[in-house]
């Protein structure tokens, strides 16, 4: 009997990104994703968890967050553990490819400090913070009506 194993799908992360490591030092995330299906009674969320390793885990890291917007292909894996109250399962996505949908994200004091405590001083120029000042006193007074075309 044949079967086939793909899944594509296309949303938003839900949560920043937060990297684990194997004993072999392989770079591994687990994200959620919210999918948005609009129906004629109304939109309705559906949430995935995904797997994302190596130098993609590391990409999505270093580029996107809560909120990023993502096409994810992979593969579907059931998960199995134990608990007191009996045998659970949960299916997760397995990313063999992301790709980033949306402008990435700018990097945050968060992110800064976070590299600051990890050894990194912040000198590197990857750990510099783009602050952009808004004068919100100035106004448009074009006249919107006088449209030149």
């Amino acid at each position: 009997m044949a079967s086939y194993n793909r899944v594509m799908l296309m949303g938003n992360f839900t949560r920043d990104i937060e990297l684990r490591h194997t004993q072999s030092g392989k770079a591994v995330t687990t994200v959620g994703l919210a999918i948005n299906e609009w129906k004629p009674s109304g939109e309705e969320t559906y949430f995935f968890d995904v797997e994302i390793w190596d130098k993609t885990a590391e990409f999505a890291k270093e580029k996107l967050g809560k909120g990023s917007s993502v096409f994810v292909e992979g593969r579907l894996k059931q998960d199995t553990w134990e608990t007191e109250d009996g045998k659970r399962t949960k299916t997760i996505v397995v990313c063999d490819k992301l790709i980033a949908v949306g402008k990435p994200r700018e990097r945050t004091e968060a992110d800064v400090d976070c590299e600051k405590s990890n050894g990194n001083n912040g000198n590197d120029v990857n750990t510099k913070v783009k602050s952009i000042k808004v004068d919100d006193t100035k106004t448009d007074n074009t006249n919107n009506d006088e449209v030149p075309f």
